[in-house]
């Protein structure tokens, strides 16, 4: 099986490098090589390589500046989308789209299943709703929704709060996180086993993955602290202080619980998750063995 993936240099797109199972060739162009800005160009790249598959780990994920650059948002986010289903369709080719629990508006109060309608809050969220439906109306593609996603590497929540626990605790300084947004942190190490699941076996068009429990930021922020605190990654952790999402104000609005039920994914591949802060040592685990290899 030969599989295209985009966002290969992201923190998903690097946990799948990782783990690439031994039958499928995985081909991983970079951004200049396969810019999804540039849909110009995709038709000649597709022709090239000639996929079974497209696992779309690639996305504009900066929530809030979408808000305001909605047409870069929607170009990578939905409309990549669009021309990767016209030119797959007909052929035996199919997506694998990675989507959010923020194409739900966290007003329903328990966890969301996959026949929810959505109701994405902000722009970042009604682009992957708009893309969600561009790829199921491509015969055999499927939507694996995600949320909270974190690794060993990249851009994400865990890595700037170890950061921000280590400069606080010097500088003896609070650390202010939001408490009234609930969700489930999800490793990319669980959630690049699931997409590739997904690719290799027969199972549901929409799938949720998460790693089991919910947390607020500020549940996440502290157990951040504390695992890297016995780990020796920090040499002390910060006080973390509790803060309403109104005292904490962001340009676009999220939900306010947007936990996602997975069991329809432990049905389909019979697992038995694992809770979020064991996933959540696992990777602080693989920071501190990468910086001692550093060394």
């Amino acid at each position: 099986m030969r599989v295209l993936l985009t966002g290969s240099t992201g923190q998903l797109g690097l946990a799948l490098r990782r783990s690439v199972p031994k039958n499928i060739d995985l081909i991983c162009p970079t951004r200049q090589e396969l810019d999804l800005s540039k849909p110009e160009f995709f038709e000649e790249f597709i022709d090239y390589c000639r996929p079974d598959w497209i696992l779309n780990a690639g996305a504009y994920t900066s929530v809030d500046l979408a808000e305001n650059n909605s047409d870069e948002c929607f170009s990578i986010n939905a409309q990549a989308l669009q021309t990767f289903s016209k030119l797959l369709y007909g052929s035996d080719a199919k997506i694998l789209q990675i989507s959010t629990d923020y194409v739900f508006d966290g007003t329903k109060g328990s966890p969301y299943i996959t026949s929810d309608l959505t109701n994405p809050k902000n722009q970042y969220g009604y682009s992957k709703a708009i893309a969600e439906e561009t790829v199921l109306s491509l015969p055999g593609s499927k939507v694996l929704r995600t949320s909270w996603v974190y690794g060993r590497e990249g851009s994400n929540f865990c890595l700037k709060i170890l950061e921000l626990h280590r400069s606080k605790f010097e500088d003896n300084s609070p650390l202010n996180v939001v408490v009234d947004q609930v969700g489930s942190p999800t490793s990319t190490n669980t959630l690049s086993n699931i997409c590739w699941l997904m690719l290799l076996n027969e199972c549901p068009d929409i799938l949720h993955w998460t790693d089991a429990g919910c947390a607020s930021w500020y549940d996440f922020a502290i157990a951040i602290g504390e695992i890297a605190l016995e780990l020796g990654l920090l040499e002390g952790k910060a006080s973390v202080v509790p803060v309403k999402s109104s005292d904490f104000p962001s340009i676009a609005k999220r939900p306010s619980f947007s936990s996602l039920d997975c069991f329809l994914t432990y049905k389909s591949f019979n697992l038995t998750p694992s809770h979020w802060k064991y996933e959540l040592y696992q990777v602080l685990n693989a920071v501190k063995e990468g910086r001692l290899c550093s060394l």
